[in-house]
This record gives C-alpha cells, sequence and structure tokens, in this order.
C-alpha cells in the first residue's frame, strides 16, 4: 500500500461525539457544496480503544486502471480531516500498521464497498474491539451556499451529537448559555447507542453542554472553522 499523504470517579472513557459547523473554510472544503456536484467525502473517526493508529485505504477499480490511496493513520478518539473523491463507488479497508514503521505491511481489520454521493460527507466510525470492531457510516448532507449564506447572516451554528457511549441504552444531552445556571439547560439531543441526532441550528454563543453524567464542557464558539469535532469523555 502506498501512503499519501471532566471529573469523575470512574475511569472508563466513555465519548459523545460533538459535530458542530461554523464558516466555510476553504482548507477543509467542507464548509458548502463544491463547484463540481459530482464529488463527495470521505472522513475516518476512530473510536477503538484498543487499536493502534488506523489507516483508511480508498481503491477505485476502472477498465484498465487501478487506483489505491492510503492515508495517514487516525488514532483513538481522533478524526480524519475530509478527503474528497469522486462520486463513485470504492472499496475501502481499515487496517492498522502491523509492524513498527513499516507502513507498507498493514493488518487489515475490516473492508467493504462504499459509495460515495454528491455533497455528502461518509462519516465512518470504527468502534469496540479491534479484533472483532464495529465500523458505522453515517451520511452527513453538506451545506449549500444558500444555507451557509443564511447561517451567517442568522449568526449561528449547526450540530449534531453521535452517541457512542457503550455503557447506557441511550443518554439526554442539555445545553444551556456560560452565564446560565444547570436549571435553565435546554435538552438539545436524546440519542441511543450508536445514533446520531438531527441537525439543530443554535446561536453564536458560550455554551455549557451537559450530560445526565454529569460531565459539563464549555464549549466556545470558533469563528474561523467549518467543522469543530470534539470527542466527549464521560468518566
Amino acid at each position: 500500500m502506498k501512503i499519501n499523504d471532566h471529573n469523575c470517579q470512574r475511569k472508563k472513557r466513555v465519548p459523545i461525539f460533538l459535530l458542530a459547523t461554523i464558516m466555510p473554510l476553504s482548507l477543509f472544503g467542507c464548509g458548502g457544496s463544491d463547484d463540481d456536484s459530482g464529488t463527495g467525502y470521505i472522513q475516518l473517526y476512530n473510536l477503538s480503544s484498543n487499536a493502534p493508529g488506523i489507516y483508511l485505504t480508498v481503491d477505485k477499480y476502472n477498465d484498465d486502471d487501478f487506483d489505491e490511496n492510503t492515508h495517514s493513520e487516525i488514532t483513538f478518539t481522533q478524526v480524519s480531516s475530509r478527503f474528497t473523491y469522486d462520486t463513485d463507488t470504492y472499496d475501502i479497508e481499515l487496517a492498522w500498521q502491523n509492524e513498527y514503521n513499516n507502513q507498507s505491511d498493514l493488518e487489515m481489520v475490516y473492508e467493504n464497498q462504499l459509495q460515495v454521493t454528491s455533497d455528502t460527507v461518509e462519516f465512518v466510525v470504527i468502534a469496540e474491539d479491534i479484533k472483532a470492531p464495529s465500523v458505522l457510516v453515517y451520511e452527513i448532507p453538506v451545506r449549500d451556499d444558500d444555507e451557509i449564506d443564511d447561517d451567517n447572516d442568522d449568526e449561528v451554528f449547526n450540530i449534531r451529537v453521535l452517541n457512542m457511549h457503550t455503557m447506557s441504552e441511550g443518554v439526554d444531552f442539555y445545553y444551556s448559555e456560560d452565564d446560565e445556571t444547570f436549571n435553565e439547560a435546554q435538552l438539545l439531543s436524546q440519542t441511543t447507542y450508536t445514533a446520531m441526532a438531527d441537525n439543530q441550528k443554535l446561536n453564536q454563543d458560550d455554551y455549557i453542554f451537559i450530560s445526565p453524567q454529569q460531565a459539563v464542557m464549555r464549549y466556545y464558539t470558533p469563528l474561523k472553522i467549518s467543522l469543530f469535532l470534539m470527542p466527549l469523555n464521560i468518566f
């Protein structure tokens, strides 16, 4: 393969994943739809706690050609950037490095076909035991230019919650403004394990996000990024 490129009693990490979009950023190419409607995106999130760095390989077979692209490793709780691909069906592989400093020797743990659709992020999550991983794919639509302009005019950002809390059947997630009390918190989402909540729009402000496990996180809305990905570790 070629390489291209807070505080509690229990110590077990239980991530809830917070995804928010604010403004377009050309570096990621993900704030809005691309001028070429024939492109989409692949993004990898490594949530296998006993996994080493995970490599994503994307293969494309043509009549007379074969294209293989292996992206840099993604370690536990980390998220890759968005990789741009033409709309098509690809073979993808997830693997870890079998031999130190030998990126050509990768131990594959997952392979399947993945369809990349126009103006959509194929959000690939690898979770649970790396010896028998669970791989989930979520389709996240990319905002078009009109929606981006409306969001900027309204000074709002977009947010989704992905529940990867294996210790519970469901998680309630609340938010409040930075200067409000817990009693003033509003329900943001109720999600079961592996479920991703619908997109919501919040006013740009400073927030505190609260889970039933009493993990509290202050979130200061960034104004210079289009994709803000934060694993929230609940102990």
